[in-house]
């Protein structure tokens, strides 16, 4: 019950030092003084330099509880509640939290409490990371909400939260305030928060809860009669606006006595919802099967961003309020509709990636694409997968991750082929990144990875692979370079010894060998960028590389693809080898008379140019130099040579 006077109380809760959390609790402290709140509470790390009521939130859960236990005992139904949650947010055992210096504040809790304070309308803004993980749970009828990231998504709050709170922001229809759905539409329009959750009880209201002159909508419905006209009609829909829709069609009996009952609602709802009659007519109720409807009547909610929402009590809609922002499951299953929709594959990886980052709650959805990927042929769909899998797995803590970790079992043992492929063809970083699913990062994971590689069912060449990446033995891996029948295997070792520093250096010698002599040209070429990026390898070396090779190009890709900055030319040619040097330097020089290539002769002059003084005559040199001089710039990456040089 209310007492007939409304007062206005904002929450500000902040769990986090940083400047930019603490400089947007001053914009939001600002921002509720000036809109004539009674009271701002923060509960923060630190005390504002504004005059607040302050709680340290470094004293625990306690603190805040006993902040918003004081206001469920202060407010009542006619008093307006706005609540501004800022700082690090996290997944713990994948349910989203607040982080605060010593504990994690349960949203699901916070929820609750919030719930049971007594309000006449409430505003929430949320701007950490997975805000929207739990956004659902805050909807109701009195409750004006915005999370700007959607479930499992991270956020910008230093981008977004300044222009929200702005001074700035306009009043777009002229109707006397500045609503809540007006900051949001001013701080989309300059960050790019296009999935941000937002829902708006009805009437438009500002900050501290002061109404409209008048309501969005009339209380009239609207009657369309097929797809096209409520297309139409739905795009007037401004963001965080609702339409309650009453599909049925000019041939269903059922449909009838609930015509009048829904205009009827309408004059209740009083304008807070565009209410739309959809009555198919001459068999055009087909159309709305396009929406989802399957059953005639139907009532539902459908969004600004053309959500549908079914109902479940027809006589009263609001009931289903908390559907309007889906829950991190329908959020997933959501992401997995527009995945099987999407034909663009760079669309596709962009929706694996957020599905991904929804840690269990995406697995359904993870597990049935990625059996349609691997079945199929798009190894650069496979690719990604297997990196948007594996990055999830490394941000996962307990269950999430023993279950991400398992899928990918499931998925290496029934297509091997194409996980064989995948560690073959990505790059170095790339295959560290899935090498993480392998080796794990926890004393439970990789004892159930040393399982696998021990497990006779497990396949053999998968085996191989785990051995590889687990556990990172040079000698071993080299072993399986010289001497395994199947080239994937010989690759995935190659990659394997470039990626963990220092590996190849034992090896030099016989690595040369198989630069040169390997049946397989991947392979070739693989072992030719790990022997380039040894620290000072003897310029000997290369010209024994050059050696038979179709051109000397294949011998620097390493060197372009490190945009010649790396250590390429920092390799010194006076360590004694058991190669004779000047062997060595005498076939570099041949290579470079017989290149055609500017940039590889300018690269083996670079290299050339680093040989003992007498091992190259000094006209020589200067007739090196003088190439690199006039021939630079005929390449784009003798261009970026010049930088170096």
């Amino acid at each position: 019950m209310g007492d007939g006077i409304t007062k206005r109380v904002a929450v500000i809760i902040n769990g986090d030092p940083e400047k930019r959390h603490l400089g947007n609790v001053e914009r939001a402290i600002a921002r509720f003084q000036k809109d004539g709140f009674d009271e701002v509470h923060v509960v923060s790390t630190k005390a504002p330099s504004s005059s607040t009521l302050f709680t340290d939130i470094s004293n625990g859960q306690q603190a805040l509880n006993t902040v918003l236990d004081g206001l469920r005992s202060k407010l009542d139904d006619d008093d307006v509640l706005s609540v501004y949650i800022t700082g690090h947010g996290d997944l713990r055992n994948g349910s989203a939290c607040v982080v605060t210096p010593n504990h994690c504040i349960s949203l699901l809790g916070l929820a609750q409490k919030l719930d049971a304070i007594p309000h006449g309308y409430r505003t929430l803004f949320m701007d950490q990371c997975f805000s929207g993980q739990e956004a659902h749970r805050f909807v109701s009828p009195k409750t004006t909400l915005l999370a700007i990231g959607s479930p499992g998504e991270t956020v910008s709050c230093q981008l977004f939260t300044p222009e929200f709170f702005s001074d700035n922001v306009p009043d777009f229809n002229n109707d006397g305030i500045i609503s809540m759905r007006e900051r949001y539409e001013h701080a989309v329009g300059r960050y790019d928060a296009s999935t941000a959750l937002f829902y708006s009880a009805g009437l438009a209201t500002d900050l501290a809860g002061h109404k409209a002159r008048k309501a969005p909508f009339r209380k009239e419905t609207t009657k369309v009669s097929n797809k096209g006209e409520l297309a139409a009609t739905l795009r007037g829909l401004k963001p965080g606006q609702l339409a309650l829709v009453n599909f049925s069609a000019d041939w269903c009996k059922a449909c009838k006595p609930y015509e009048p009952v829904f205009d009827k609602l309408a004059e209740q709802l009083n304008g807070k919802y565009l209410m739309i009659q959809a009555k198919g007519v001459g068999g055009s109720d087909e159309d709305w099967q396009t929406y989802g409807i399957s059953e005639l009547p139907t009532v539902a909610f459908i969004d600004w961003q053309g959500n549908v929402f079914p109902v479940e009590d027809r006589n009263n809609p609001e009931a289903s309020l908390s559907k309007i922002i889906m829950t991190p499951q329908a959020y997933a299953k959501s992401l997995e509709t527009r995945y099987f929709e999407e034909t663009d594959t760079d669309k596709k990886i962009e929706i694996l990636g957020k599905i991904a980052d929804l840690g269990s709650s995406g697995l359904p959805s993870l597990t049935k694409i990625g059996h349609s990927i691997f079945s199929g042929a798009d190894q650069k769909l496979q690719e990604s997968y297997l990196t948007k899998l594996a990055d999830a797995t490394r941000r996962a803590k307990g269950t999430d991750e023993k279950m991400l970790g398992d899928l990918f079992w499931k998925l290496a043992e029934q297509y091997p082929k194409a996980i064989y492929e995948i560690m073959d063809s990505c790059g170095t970083s790339r295959c560290r990144t899935v090498g993480r699913i392998t080796w794990g990062k926890h004393e439970e994971l990789n004892a159930r990875v040393d399982a696998r590689a021990d497990d006779p069912k497990t396949p053999v060449d998968l085996r191989k692979i785990i051995v590889i990446w687990r556990y990172s033995d040079s000698k071993a891996n080299f072993a399986l370079l010289q001497s395994d029948p199947n080239p994937e295997i010989r690759r995935v070792a190659a990659r394997a010894l470039t990626s963990f520093i220092g590996q190849w250096k034992p090896f030099i010698e016989k690595a040369v060998v198989i630069a040169r002599s390997d049946p397989d040209p991947t392979v070739r070429r693989l072992v030719i960028e790990g022997l380039s990026g040894v620290m000072d390898m003897p310029a000997s070396i290369y010209g024994l590389l050059c050696q038979g090779l179709s051109d000397p190009q294949e011998v620097i890709q390493r060197a372009s693809a490190e945009g010649l900055k790396g250590h390429f030319f920092q390799f010194r040619a006076d360590e004694p080898l058991k190669v004779e040097k000047k062997k060595g330097v005498q076939i570099m020089l041949t290579e470079f008379q017989r290149s055609t290539d500017p940039f590889a002769k300018v690269v083996l002059a670079r290299v050339l140019l680093e040989a003992p003084k007498d091992e190259i005559k000094t006209e020589t040199r200067k007739q090196l130099a003088a190439y690199i001089r006039s021939n630079v710039s005929k390449s784009k990456m003798g261009q970026a040579f010049l930088i170096s040089y």
